[in-house]
C-alpha cells in the first residue's frame, strides 16, 4: 500500500492555477485583442487625390457652402494638417474597464461617424476606402477570440505569451 501520492511539478501547477484563477491571462488577451482591433480601425486608406463627387442634394450643396463661408471647411483639406483636422486616424484609443474584463476601442473626433460609422458614413468616404467600425468588428471577431485563447493556452502551459 503506497504511503501517499506524490505529484511532480506541484509548485508549477499551483502557479498556473493561481494565474488562471486570477483571470490575468484573459485580461491580458482582451487587452491585446483590443489593441489589434484599434490597429485595424485606425489605419486610414491612402490619401485620395480625386475631387469630391457632385453634390447629391441641394441641401448638401447649401450646407457645404455655408460651412465653407463660416470657416468650418478648408479647401483643399489636408489630412492631419488642415486647421479643422482632429486627426481621426491618430485619435483612436483603447481603454479598459470592469477590472480589465471590458475593453473599448473608441474615438472622440466630432466627424468620426461621418467617416467610419456604417449608418452615417458619407458616400465620399465609403468610395475612397474608409472602413467602418462595424466592418472591423465583424472582420476581426475571430482574430480577437484567437488572441485571447492563445493567451489562456500559454498560461495553462505555464509560459507567458
Amino acid at each position: 500500500m503506497p504511503d501517499g501520492i506524490r505529484i511532480e511539478g506541484l509548485p508549477e501547477l499551483q502557479k498556473i492555477m493561481k494565474e488562471i484563477g486570477s483571470l490575468r491571462p484573459v485580461i491580458k488577451g482582451l487587452g491585446k485583442a483590443a489593441v489589434h482591433v484599434k490597429g485595424k480601425i485606425a489605419d486610414p486608406p491612402p490619401v485620395s487625390r480625386r475631387p469630391m463627387a457632385q453634390f447629391w442634394t441641394d441641401k448638401q450643396r447649401r450646407g457645404f457652402f455655408y460651412h465653407l463661408n463660416v470657416g468650418n471647411i478648408e479647401v483643399p483639406y489636408i489630412r492631419r494638417m488642415s486647421k479643422r483636422s482632429e486627426d481621426l486616424g491618430h485619435s483612436w484609443t483603447v481603454k479598459s474597464g470592469k477590472g480589465g474584463l471590458e475593453w473599448k476601442v473608441g474615438n472622440d473626433t466630432s466627424y468620426g461617424p461621418l467617416v467610419q460609422d456604417r449608418d452615417r458614413q458619407a458616400r465620399y468616404h465609403r468610395d475612397t476606402g474608409w472602413i467602418t467600425t462595424q466592418k472591423v468588428a465583424e472582420d476581426e471577431a475571430d482574430t480577437a477570440s484567437e488572441i485571447v485563447k492563445k493567451q489562456v493556452d500559454a498560461a495553462l502551459e505555464g509560459r507567458n505569451a
